[in-house]
């Protein structure tokens, strides 16, 4: 059985989801309400920086 996978395409979608969930969660669309929904502090900045020093490895394992 021979498999075909066009690589750009995986990449391309892996790219374009990720730019969707940056804008999708930023303070430009969504993050203060969810933000609130999950009962953190859109005021605190040190539990801010906290997650997203959590959330870039995760950003990159995402990819493998």
């Amino acid at each position: 059985m021979l498999l075909c996978v066009n690589f750009w395409a995986v990449l391309g979608s892996a790219v374009a989801t990720m730019v969707i969930g940056f804008l999708w969660y930023s303070p430009l669309l969504f993050a203060k309400p969810w933000m609130l929904a999950m009962g953190y502090d859109p005021a605190d900045k040190a539990r801010i920086a906290e997650m997203q020093k959590k959330a870039a490895p995760l950003y990159g394992i995402s990819f493998l």
